[in-house]
């Protein structure tokens, strides 16, 4: 049955019900998908490293040990799960390799870039098996809206009396693409207006709102200190007690310094053709912004956008949720605060293939709402 599985299409649910029947064991798991990261991962670069397998193989022996016995941990016991940044475990994800509100899910062995927003959320083929991966990433003490039944309990597939604020597709469309092709960009707002037209049919409400711009959220004084400029005093400080941990003797990199001057007598290697430069490192490690400065910029506009933004918009139009096109700067607004984000699937783009979907956005705490729409 091991060898019948594709790993392309097989969600986490469908493989725990392998599992649970016996069809397949987490040590022939684990095995199939080292096999498939040996395969792939020279051209995706998904994975900077893996585990030595016979690590992995003694865990997985006992996982399946305790399924034997009767005991699991929950609907991803015995299952392999991608974790790291963003880029990386979105491929693996997409390949069958194997952000919720700030604060419920624990950062810990995340380098936050700064004592502002810190985001770890779930990334996974269907709704339950996010649902699922929430349930187990959430501290349930740091959440004010957990379910009885857990965020599974969330996947209805139904709408509900769920409102739904919608943002001018041709507003919020990224200005700055990696290449503009106007081709694409016709069609996505094309399928985005229409995916509108066909929410109206089926939810409470669906209205037209207006968001506060990402140029109109600062302050004219304070827009030449980006919000990247902000976390460098920060991001040095904690860069350089991450990087004290490794155990690294042999190379002696042990603060941002270090890593700047390996890099540069190992250029070859640390800095290939495309990727040949340190002006992040050199950023950090010149910064002039002062904690107090770093605190400046984060309370205002962390209050600005409260105020005059997200929050604004959901009570006066009276919505439960906002949504805009994937492909544009909400991030900006909404990863400054504790507004949870999700993103819903949409289509392939004619001239490329390349995935675009939208997004949607909620109050603090209100993940299980997203979960809602996602499934509905």
């Amino acid at each position: 049955m091991a060898s019948s599985i594709n790993l392309l299409t097989a969600t986490a649910s469908e493989l725990q019900a392998e599992l649970c029947n016996g069809s397949i064991t987490s040590k022939q798991l684990v095995k199939l998908y080292l096999d498939q990261i040996s395969k792939y991962n020279g051209y995706l670069k998904a994975v900077t490293a893996v585990v030595q397998e016979d690590i992995l193989t003694r865990r997985a022996e006992a996982l399946d040990n305790k399924r034997a016995q009767g005991m699991t941990h929950g609907p991803l016991h015995g299952m392999a799960n991608a974790g790291g940044s963003s880029a990386g475990s979105a491929v693996a994800v997409a390949a069958g390799f194997s952000p919720p509100t700030r604060k419920i899910v624990p950062t810990i062995g995340i380098v936050s870039p700064g004592a502002g927003p810190d985001y770890a959320g779930p990334m996974a083929k269907t709704v339950l098996d996010l649902a699922n991966l929430l349930d187990v990433m959430v501290d349930q003490t740091k959440t004010r809206m957990m379910l009885e039944g857990g965020y599974r309990s969330a996947v209805t597939g139904k709408w509900g009396e769920i409102r739904i604020g919608v943002l001018d597709p041709d507003e919020w469309l990224s200005q700055s693409p990696a290449k503009y092709e106007k081709e694409a960009s016709n069609q996505m707002v094309r399928e985005w207006k229409a995916a509108y037209k066909k929410l109206a049919t089926v939810a409470e409400a669906v209205e037209p709102v207006t968001l506060v711009s990402v140029d109109e959220s600062i302050e004219q004084s304070k827009r030449d200190r980006t919000e990247l400029d902000a976390t460098f005093p920060r991001l040095k400080v904690r860069l350089d007690r991450y990087v004290a941990l490794v155990d690294d003797a042999e190379f002696r990199v042990c603060t941002v310094d270090d890593i700047g001057k390996f890099s540069r007598e190992h250029a070859v290697e640390e800095q290939p053709p495309g990727a040949d430069r340190q002006a992040s490192i050199i950023r950090v490690v010149q910064t002039l912004m002062t904690d107090q400065d770093h605190e400046d910029v984060q309370t205002f506009t962390r209050n600005q956008r409260k105020t005059q933004g997200i929050n604004r918009v959901l009570e006066e139009n009276k919505v439960n949720v906002i949504m805009k096109p994937r492909d544009g700067p909400l991030f900006r607004i909404s990863g400054t605060e504790e507004y949870p984000e999700a993103s819903l699937p949409l289509g392939y783009l004619d001239c490329n293939g390349k995935p675009f979907g939208l997004q949607i956005m909620a109050k603090a705490h209100q993940e299980a709402l997203l979960i809602q729409v996602q499934s509905a």
